[in-house]
């Protein structure tokens, strides 16, 4: 039986997804005060250990340091972009957004939305030589490097995250590959 993906909301045909610079460890601050003035926001992150005082932490760290992703109509207004924290668009002085893939963007707010362990991983150019065509990581590309891993890529910023799929059932890959 077929998984069905999580819903994640449809964005409106007159927005697109877009990266915005930030002040690295000021991306939660700035999505929340975003997300006020109501601009859709996501700021994905993954959980890591660090150690404190000789202990080890589990603490929240950002997957795209440096940037917050926002859905913006084509013609928003530029005071959202005065928000204390943003500095630009892909760290350029101008507060202008760079606009993102919505199908690379998409597979990266969906693997976020099921809770997979996601890590940042160096950038991978080859964005895709696989595709998951069922389940409910339907629609997900990537370069799988090993079995059960996958890179996902983000090629406006030129950076990639790195998918744990061991606990997934087997899917087949558009490349008529099957992974269990």
């Amino acid at each position: 039986m077929p998984l069905s993906s999580p819903a994640l909301p449809a964005e409106p045909a007159t927005s697109a997804w877009n990266a915005v610079a930030v002040r690295t460890t000021a991306e939660k601050a700035t999505a929340q005060a975003l997300a006020k003035r109501g601009v859709e926001v996501f700021s994905p992150c993954y959980t890591t250990q660090r150690l404190w005082s000789g202990r080890a932490l589990d603490i929240e760290v950002p997957l795209f340091p440096g940037y917050v992703f926002c859905c913006l109509p084509s013609s928003y207004p530029r005071s959202l972009l005065t928000v204390e924290g943003v500095l630009g668009s892909n760290g350029s002085s101008r507060k202008s957004p760079i606009r993102v893939d919505n199908r690379e963007l998409r597979s990266i707010r969906l693997l976020t939305s099921l809770g997979l362990p996601l890590t940042p991983w160096p950038y991978l150019s080859q964005t895709s030589d696989v595709e998951i065509v069922e389940g409910r990581l339907s629609g997900v590309s990537g370069v799988r490097i090993a079995p059960g891993k996958l890179v996902v890529s983000l090629t406006v910023l030129q950076r990639s995250i790195l998918v744990d799929l061991k606990e997934e059932t087997s899917f087949r890959l558009a490349a008529a590959a099957s992974i269990r």
